[in-house]
This record gives C-alpha cells, structure tokens and sequence, in this order.
C-alpha cells in the first residue's frame, strides 16, 4: 500500500507503511501529519488512522493490507493512484519527488566557467551563461511547485557546465599546444 504524507506544505510520496512509520520514529514526521493513501477520501491526520488508534508507533505495513481489505479495494500493480488535492497546497501543484531537496543548480560550476571562459577565450563563456540562466531557474521553478521542471532546469545547467568546461579544456590544451609549437619553432 502506497501512502503520500504532507511535510513543509508539499505533498510528499509515494511511501510504504514501513517508510512512513519510520519517518515517524525519525522526527519527521509527526501524529498531527496530514497522510493518504488509495481508498481513502481525504487528507487526515496521522493520529486519525483507525490502524494507529492505540499507538503511533505500531507498524503500518501489517495494518495498510487490512484497511484495503475492509474497504474493497485490491492494489493493481499498474494503477495510477493520485492523491486528492492537499488541504494546503496551490491547486496544480505537484508531488515532490525530491523528497524535499531542491535539486541542484551548478550556478558555482557556471560561473568558475565564466570567470575562466572570459580570462581565455569569451566566446566559450557564452555557455557558462546558458548555463547560469538555466541554474536560475532551478530554484524559481522549485519554489512555484514545478519539481519536475526544477529538475529539467538543473539537469540543462550540469549540460552546459559539462559543455562549458570541455569547451574549456579544448581551448586550453590548443593554447599550450600553440605555445609548446611556436617555441619549437
């Protein structure tokens, strides 16, 4: 049985029972927490569960079989579940994959990659550029709820880090050669 939870505002999951009660003995999670899963119909809290009435610290994955069996629902290996919209959360918005990181921006690798492409060569500094508008993103996308687009911004900011520094090491190793060249000369 797959259960989504809500952490910071964002909807968080799919997790397991055996995940969720772990997050529960970690800390991160706490009885006040707003969970689902498939069957139900809405967003309840934690400490709401008939399965965890007793105690909080009970493990879920012996009881979330249970429940969808009292209910009648049988869990299809490739169904689709999509939690209904969470209490708090802007319409449209997105299940955090991340699980709360935000993925990474490559806004320092960018701009070593623009400092280095101005000191030896300005055109290659052109895509550390790309590179940096696209890192901006990242974050802005993140904030709006766009996780999926968060983590297209970050992996077109590591291309063209990746592409600023080959274009680099290209441009630095034809110097040294011009150089070890005309000195032979």
């Amino acid at each position: 049985m797959q259960w989504y939870y809500a952490h910071s505002d964002i909807k968080r999951g799919p997790v397991t029972g055996e995940e969720l009660e772990h997050l529960y003995k970690d800390g991160i999670i706490s009885k006040d927490t707003l969970v689902w899963r498939d069957g139900m119909e809405d967003w309840v809290k934690l400490a709401e569960l008939p399965e965890l009435a007793s105690s909080l610290s009970i493990d879920l994955s012996q009881h979330t079989a249970e429940l969808g069996e009292l209910a009648g629902i049988e869990e299809s290996a490739n169904a689709v579940i999509v939690p209904p919209p969470f209490p708090n959360a802007a319409e449209g918005g997105q299940i955090d994959p991340t699980g709360g990181v935000m993925p990474a921006s490559y806004i320092t690798q960018a701009v070593i990659g623009l400092v280095i492409g101005l000191m030896c060569c300005a055109p290659v500094a052109g895509f550390a550029v790309v590179a940096i508008v696209k890192g901006n993103k990242v974050k802005e996308l993140y904030d709006a709820g766009d996780y999926v687009g968060a983590q297209e911004a970050s992996q077109k900011a590591k291309y063209w880090c990746n592409v600023t520094a080959i274009a680099l090491v290209v441009v630095i190793v034809i110097g040294i050669i011009a150089n070890v060249t005309d000195a032979l000369n």
